[in-house]
């Protein structure tokens, strides 16, 4: 191989050498763009996923509420059956005497 030729098969790998270099640096460049895209997704994901447990936390606050309101409702209503009823064999156990 003459001098010349070597030269130019030199010259023509670094060039191609050049060439991966460039391709790789784009490569890495798109990579760390993905990497910033996908952990700006990731954190997306945690707020979403932390606003959902808040949801659910106070959804389960709001049925442990109703479902007191709903015990005390039932004992009140109870009581007032219970009251009724008392009531109710109170004036029929006087009735008789009313119309004796």
């Amino acid at each position: 191989m003459t001098p010349d030729n070597q030269t130019r098969h030199v010259e023509g790998i670094g060039s191609t050498i050049q060439l991966s270099v460039a391709k790789a640096t784009a490569a890495e460049m798109i990579l760390e763009d993905q990497v910033t895209r996908m952990s700006s997704h990731g954190q997306n994901l945690e707020d979403s996923l932390r606003v959902a447990r808040e949801k659910i936390a106070t959804s389960e606050e709001q049925a442990s509420t109703m479902t007191t309101h709903g015990r005390t409702f039932q004992y009140s209503r109870r009581i007032a059956h219970d009251e009724i009823a008392r009531l109710t064999r109170a004036l029929e156990s006087e009735t008789p005497r009313l119309l004796a």
